[in-house]
């Protein structure tokens, strides 16, 4: 629609997308180690609930990207799987 990737140039891999991703990549693993501290410290247990619901889902999502990327970007390569 636009005619080309909007965030980054892809000849040379910079762009503003890639430094927010690249910033973000940080700050989000920090940020839920954070509450994880937060809500041990905490006596309340709707907020340990929370937090844990949180952390497992981003425990699945992980490895759902991880079965993604492994499928789409390494084995093919391999010769192990047709994408």
């Amino acid at each position: 629609m636009n005619g080309g990737p909007v965030g980054f140039d892809p000849v040379v891999f910079r762009g503003p997308a890639l430094d927010l991703f690249a910033f973000l990549q940080y700050l989000l693993p920090l940020a839920l180690l954070q509450a994880y501290f937060m809500a041990q410290a905490c006596a309340n247990s709707a907020l340990r609930y929370v937090v844990a619901g949180t952390l497992v889902t981003a425990t699945v999502a992980m490895g759902i990207g991880i079965v993604v990327a492994t499928r789409g970007m390494w084995l093919p390569h391999m010769g192990l799987w047709a994408a």
